[in-house]
């Protein structure tokens, strides 16, 4: 914890009147703690999820699902201007309907 203390007992901020001031590192500890706590957990969370969709065992990888989608819109290629013949826009397409 005193890592944390120290660390954000360094941070400054304009008080009133402009006046800078250090951030207590102290009284703020339980939320630094829990805001350090909450971005690894969420980290964690997306690092399980992105390597079990990464198998393609249900899904295609993200970056895919959404490529190809775009790929076979028309749609997407007039909206977005997608010259002919590129990623976006390849000559032959999926068509679903």
């Amino acid at each position: 914890t005193r890592c944390f203390i120290e660390q954000y007992g360094n941070y400054t901020i304009k008080g009133p009147g402009g006046k800078e001031t250090n951030v207590n590192g102290w009284t703020t500890l339980g939320e630094n703690i829990a805001d350090n706590g909450g971005i690894k957990l969420a980290f964690e969370a997306w690092r399980q999820r992105y390597r079990s969709d990464r198998t393609g065992k249900n899904h295609s990888p993200k970056e895919y699902r959404i490529n190809g989608v775009v790929q076979n819109s028309a749609y997407f290629a007039n909206a977005f201007k997608c010259k002919s013949g590129t990623p976006l826009n390849p000559v032959k397409k999926c068509i679903l309907w």
